[in-house]
């Protein structure tokens, strides 16, 4: 699984280069429309973490490349990629240190939570979540940052009841 490879930090770019060909080939012979659009999804999330912030000419075409595929993807009914997509985007500027820009994919992505229902994406966007809220709280005012904080408990509530459930994860 591309996400898993993408998570266990295997080298991006023996994923972009030799992984991502051999699985997208697989998928277009199992005619799995869902294997290729998540692999798209890490494409360009790969594509956008190992493209320079100062090279805004790639940036561009990065992200109109995120959105035709976004577009596509919303057209097909395809929301949990949306949502793998979305929680990936935080992930990416998070690191970026542009929390807002991460708190806009991450509230963006809770509208199709409920499709991932049962994967491990889910574990990711309540992680994340509390990483950027936890970032965002140092400068929110205080009724924002309390709000951010009782968001924090409820996902470290919900993270320790499924590590009780599944320590193995």
């Amino acid at each position: 699984n591309i996400l898993n490879l993408f998570y266990t930090s295997k080298n991006i770019s023996s994923i972009l280069n030799d992984v991502i060909p051999t699985h997208m080939l697989l998928c277009k012979q199992a005619k799995s429309s869902l294997g290729k659009d998540t692999i798209n999804a890490v494409r360009i999330i790969i594509l956008s973490m190992t493209t320079s912030p100062e090279d805004n000419m790639e940036i561009e075409v990065i992200n109109e490349y995120a959105q035709k595929f976004l577009n596509e993807w919303i057209v097909n009914h395809n929301f949990i990629t949306v949502f793998i997509f979305k929680v990936l985007r935080t992930l990416n500027y998070f690191i970026l240190s542009k929390y807002a820009e991460a708190y806009d994919q991450i509230t963006r992505a809770k509208k199709y939570v409920n499709y991932a229902t049962g994967s491990y994406t889910i574990c990711e966007f309540n992680f994340y979540e509390s990483l950027v809220l936890c970032a965002l709280s140092t400068t929110a005012e205080s009724h924002t940052r309390q709000e951010y904080i009782r968001q924090i408990k409820a996902n470290q509530k919900q993270m320790k009841s499924w590590s009780k459930s599944c320590p193995e994860n």
